[in-house]
């Protein structure tokens, strides 16, 4: 059983174009001579991905550990953000944070006639 060569598979792959064919076997044959196996691409872009994940999940202050001091894996950490529940004071907090935005969408809505304490409307919506 002869193996295809990266010329006979560009062909197959892209029989209409020379411009694929060529890109594709350059780009091979690059891979080829860096020993670069697609199975090494995968694993550094995963692990790029999950450095990511990271960062995000640490930007949001998200617990690296339990109460018991056991390491959560990052999908512990994307479990316990969801699960998360937030206080009175913590919702109240978010949204005095973005305070402008929420006065900017009533100022949008009713120009005229513009009064917002967010104070008042979260406590007449938190119940």
């Amino acid at each position: 059983m002869n193996q295809e060569t990266l010329e006979q598979a560009a062909e197959r792959l892209y029989p209409k174009s020379s411009i694929p064919r060529k890109l594709f076997t350059k780009c091979a044959k690059w891979q080829q001579e860096t020993h670069l196996d697609i199975k090494d691409n995968k694993i550094e872009l995963l692990e790029e991905d999950l450095e990511c994940i990271r960062m995000y999940l640490n930007d949001l202050k998200i617990p690296r550990t339990d109460k018991d001091d056991k390491e959560y894996s990052i999908v512990g950490r994307i479990k316990w953000q969801t699960e998360r529940s937030y206080s009175e004071e913590e919702v109240l907090e978010i949204l005095l944070k973005h305070q402008s935005d929420y006065r900017s969408a009533v100022r949008n809505t009713s120009p005229l006639n513009w009064s917002f304490d967010i104070n008042k409307w979260f406590e007449t919506f938190k119940k």
